[in-house]
């Protein structure tokens, strides 16, 4: 079935980062964004709404104990007058935890802690891999 209605694609995150306006069938759109984060988007002409998940970028994709990452966030300074807030969630962990509030930075070290008798690394959302001496880094880089 192909649907032959057209379509938008609008950043719904209050950002105003982009509108491709209406679209006909068949044609396409391409965002690049500049931070890791969820943003909501939504097609004006349907309703649909939808979440694109940008991931961190994490650097090197593994170490042991002693690793230093650096965790990346975003590919360029946020726009004047507004700063990051980060949060990390560690493997296991319930929920995510406040690491970078109120920065302009675009990414940081991040030293590797030891939880439960294993070395690990922040992730964005990879299940934790339960191998011992090990660290599984996030997802794959965002590409840019």
């Amino acid at each position: 079935m192909t649907d032959t209605r057209s379509h938008s694609v609008t950043d719904a995150s209050g950002l105003g980062l982009f509108d491709s306006g209406l679209r006909d069938p068949g044609n396409s759109f391409t965002h690049a964004y500049d931070a890791a984060g969820a943003y909501a988007v939504t097609d004006a002409a349907s309703g649909t709404t939808s979440v694109a998940d940008v991931p961190i970028a994490v650097a090197p994709r593994t170490g042991a104990s002693g690793t230093t990452f650096t965790v990346t966030w975003s590919v360029s300074p946020p726009p004047a007058g507004d700063l990051f807030d980060v949060q990390i969630k560690a493997p296991g962990a319930a929920s995510f935890a406040a690491w970078a509030t109120g920065v302009s930075e675009t990414s940081d070290p991040f030293a590797v802690v030891t939880r439960r008798g294993r070395e690990e690394a922040p992730t964005s959302s990879e299940p934790d891999s339960g191998t011992p001496g090990a660290i599984t880094a996030a997802g794959p880089p965002v590409d840019r």
